[in-house]
C-alpha cells in the first residue's frame, strides 16, 4: 500500500473546514488536476494542532522532474476559535470556480499556488 503525506504547518493551531486542497501537475503550461481533497474527509486529511497532513495518493507526485502546484482553498481550516482561514489564492490558472480568489494571502507564502519540483530519478515503490 502506497502511504505518503504531505504535511502543512500552519503558525496557529487549525480544525478541518469546508474547503479543499489540490495538487496540479505542469505540463506546458497547462495545468492538470492530479488530486483534490476535501480537508474535512477524515480518510485523507488529518488535523492536530498546527499540523494539517494529507495523504497522498500514488499517482499525485508520479513524474520525476516535473512541476507540481499546490493550492489551498479557501476555508480549507479554521482557526480553532472558529473563522475560516485564506487559502493560497487563486491568481492560479486550472484551478477553477473551486478556489476564490482572497484578498489576503497566507502569511508567507505568495499568491497563486506552492510550485514543487519532483527530482529527475522518481522511486516508486511497487508492492
Amino acid at each position: 500500500m502506497y502511504e505518503k503525506e504531505l504535511t502543512i504547518t500552519y503558525i496557529t493551531e487549525i480544525e478541518p473546514s469546508t474547503g479543499q486542497v489540490a495538487i496540479y501537475q505542469s505540463n506546458s503550461g497547462e495545468f492538470l488536476l492530479k488530486q483534490m481533497v476535501a480537508t474535512n474527509n477524515t480518510d485523507h486529511v488529518k488535523i492536530n494542532g498546527k499540523e494539517m497532513k494529507i495523504t497522498v495518493e500514488h499517482y499525485t507526485f508520479n513524474q520525476g522532474g516535473t512541476s507540481y502546484a499546490i493550492v489551498i482553498g479557501n476555508a480549507a481550516v479554521k482557526a480553532s476559535v472558529g473563522q475560516n482561514l485564506p487559502g493560497t489564492g487563486q491568481n492560479f490558472p486550472g484551478a477553477g470556480q473551486n478556489f476564490p480568489d482572497v484578498e489576503q494571502n497566507l502569511l508567507g507564502v505568495s499568491r497563486g499556488a506552492w510550485k514543487v519540483t519532483t527530482g529527475k530519478y522518481l522511486v516508486l515503490n511497487r508492492h
